[in-house]
């Protein structure tokens, strides 16, 4: 049996609104974080949420994903039009960025590390630099 493949995603998990009305979750460690589950893969989610949005990461904790949820001020809110002229995003609202020593130590060693801004300030420049130095280190 092969040995299951850790992953490690940060970014922002975001508040996707919707045309008919309400929201759901979205952004790369939303999406990402599930297929990987479906694929047999132990992920973990490293994001910044407002305490009020948490339930937007109840689908990557029931599918077996371990999450840590930073405060922020705001969830990153998205609206997203779909249609036969084109396709449309606007970013509404910006979490707080995820730095290099918002990674927890243990989570550090993951086979794979994704990550997944939505907005120029969701990661700091120095959380890449910082990751790829820990996986040159492996």
């Amino acid at each position: 049996m092969a040995a299951q493949i850790s992953a490690l995603l940060v970014g922002s998990v975001s508040r996707d609104l919707i045309a008919t009305g309400g929201a759901a979750p979205g952004g790369v460690p939303h999406w990402a974080g599930l297929a990987l589950l479906r694929l047999g893969a132990r992920v973990r989610v490293l994001t910044r949420v407002a305490d009020t949005d948490d339930s937007l990461l109840d689908p990557l904790r029931s599918a077996g994903a371990e999450v840590r949820r930073l405060p922020s001020a705001a969830t990153t809110t998205c609206r997203n039009e779909y249609g036969a002229r084109g396709d449309r995003h606007e970013l509404w609202a910006c979490s707080d960025p995820i730095a290099a020593h918002d990674v927890p130590e243990s989570w550090r060693s993951a086979d794979l590390v994704q990550l997944g801004p939505l907005h120029p300030s969701d990661l700091t420049p120095g959380l890449a630099i910082r990751m790829l130095s820990i996986i040159a280190q492996r």
